[in-house]
């Protein structure tokens, strides 16, 4: 009986050693995490952005820099820009007023229909019940297009922003899409391979810039409102790789240090601000441009002063 004992005691003892070795390794990790890592990044954070760092040319990446042909504005109007008082409709009528205020970059939100098509829509949800009174849920490209949208403004697919684009020669898409981003971005490059060049995708993780890439775009955003990512991680990427610009969440600009959002000299956009004094400060902080709804390209000679 001693011996069967003894026996049924060995395995456990094993499985106790292997947690104790596991918890030393996982402390000295630790330890040394708090002295090269922000404080308040969690080891499991750090762990995942390392593994999505560690992945960076999994996909074939090109060979010379990110062309900087695109001469970044300060401002970009988001979802198209205000119009009739209303605020990211995505609408070509917002499209149309902008353009005629001054702006040349459009942020737009890109949705998937039922039926596999691209629109012009921020959400199926909130989106959908104030701009076309419907109730919540995906509609189908015919339902879409069928739909009447609030004030008189006219929706877009994406086919529809694609002939705006070519009647306006210099207008440049910044595109968010919110579902299936390098499927869209590969309709985009396989349907209008002329608009290529004007059309600037933002990614929203690290993986996602060389797929992006390799589908011919040249001018590429990395965009944090999806994935936070910490600044260590982020300075690790923007030492890899070159994007256009990154963009960021304003609050996130408000609490970095000017010399955190320097971030290897790349441009950085914060969205989405519609206040002067905001703009001013934030750009006074470090921030190079913004989304905007509301602001005007008028104001844009106001932050060059404001940093003299």
């Amino acid at each position: 009986m001693s011996t069967r004992l003894a026996g049924g005691r060995r395995p456990r003892v094993v499985v106790s050693l292997i947690v104790l070795v596991v918890v030393a390794i996982a402390s000295m990790i630790a330890m040394e995490l708090s002295t090269r890592v922000e404080p308040l990044i969690s080891v499991r954070r750090w762990f995942v952005e390392r593994v999505e760092l560690s992945t960076l040319g999994s996909v074939a990446a090109p060979e010379q820099p990110f062309s900087r042909s695109l001469e970044l504005p300060r401002l970009v109007a988001h979802g198209g820009g205000a119009v009739r008082g209303l605020a990211a409709s995505n609408s070509v009528d917002a499209l149309d007023h902008n353009y005629a205020e001054g702006f040349r970059f459009f942020e737009i939100d890109l949705e998937w229909t039922s039926d596999g098509e691209v629109v012009l829509a921020h959400d199926w949800d909130a989106w959908t019940k104030r701009y076309f009174d419907e109730e919540p849920g995906r509609l189908s490209a015919a339902e879409f297009h069928s739909a009447n949208m609030t004030n008189g403004l006219r929706q877009l697919d994406l086919a529809g922003c694609a002939e705006w684009m070519r009647a306006h020669a210099d207008a440049v898409v910044i595109t968010d899409f919110k579902k299936d981003n390098i499927r869209g971005l590969e309709r985009i490059r396989d349907r209008y391979p002329d608009l290529v060049n004007r059309i600037v995708p933002q990614v929203y993780r690290f993986s996602e810039f060389d797929e992006a890439a390799a589908l011919g775009f040249e001018s590429i955003i990395l965009t944090l409102y999806r994935k936070n990512y910490s600044n260590w991680a982020l300075h690790a990427f923007l030492e890899r790789r070159r994007p256009l610009a990154v963009t960021m969440p304003a609050t996130r600009a408000r609490a970095s240090s000017a010399v955190e959002l320097e971030l290897n000299s790349t441009f950085v956009f914060a969205h989405t601000v519609n206040v002067e004094r905001e703009a001013l400060g934030l750009y006074r902080n470090g921030v190079d441009g913004f989304y905007t709804d509301s602001l005007s390209p008028d104001f844009s000679a106001a932050f060059v002063a404001s940093r003299e």
